[in-house]
């Protein structure tokens, strides 16, 4: 089998408890391992296929949902952010409560208190509970069961909750995804999605050439491919600014 996402030819291990490189290569820009039949290097970027349609594709869908992500969030938040700090996955509680984890950090902010944590700091992360609030402990009470979960650090511990019948599944997504990116930190790897937005594409994209002559040269916005004045900084379609 291949991976999806990067191209990497897997073989089962005789246990079925993961995957190995079909065939190993080295990257000849940086040395690293890599699988032969790869589209890029992992470690450096460097892309190894011509057919970059696919890449592109995912490129584009994967910096869509990051939008839409940081859309969850408040402007002052959006600024807080590295210039390529990569989103895993965001909540609006109630209000202008919010909680998020990036391959950067874990964040809380409710009732206007703001906390984070770099994951370099998270210890351990607690399972998910679902149960009535303190008080409440006869099956007859009117007060909904919410679920919650914990986030162990060297500063104390960080609760996740306010999560109603409704939004059990959210809890868990956020679980999973705070999981992942302590997973990810502690073994200094990058998701395959921060991969993806990292690779050099847009500069090996190609254009096609009308074959009827216009007045003015034009070009093509990165993010939505609509047309733009060739020296256009803003795109029209999406206002998006140009690299």
């Amino acid at each position: 089998m291949n991976c999806e996402f990067c191209g990497a030819g897997l073989v089962l291990l005789p246990d079925g408890s993961s995957y190995r490189f079909r065939d190993e290569s080295v990257c000849p820009n940086c040395g690293a391992i890599r699988e032969k039949s790869s589209w890029f290097c992992v470690d450096c970027n460097t892309i190894f296929t011509n057919d970059t349609e696919m890449l592109t594709e995912l490129q584009r869908k994967i910096r869509f949902e990051q939008d839409r992500a940081k859309e969850g969030l408040p402007s002052w938040m959006r600024k807080k952010l590295e210039p390529n700090e990569f989103i895993y996955f965001v909540v609006t509680v109630k209000g202008d409560n919010f909680y998020a984890v990036t391959d950067k950090r874990v964040i809380k902010n409710k009732n206007r208190k703001y906390e984070e944590h770099p994951l370099s700091e998270v210890v351990s992360v607690g399972d998910p509970e679902t149960g009535w609030p303190k008080g409440f402990f006869d099956f007859f009470t009117l007060t909904p069961p919410t679920s919650h979960f914990e986030v162990n650090t060297f500063k104390g511990s960080m609760v996740f909750d306010e999560f109603g019948i409704g939004d059990q599944g959210t809890c868990i997504d956020l679980w999973i995804n705070v999981h992942k990116a302590l997973a990810n930190h502690n073994h200094r790897k990058k998701d395959y999605r921060s991969l993806i937005l990292q690779l050099p594409l847009t500069a090996r994209t190609t254009t096609t050439t009308s074959a009827h002559p216009v007045t003015s040269d034009r070009k093509y916005c990165v993010y939505c491919g609509s047309k733009m004045a060739h020296e256009g900084v803003f795109c029209p379609n999406c206002g998006r600014q140009q690299p």
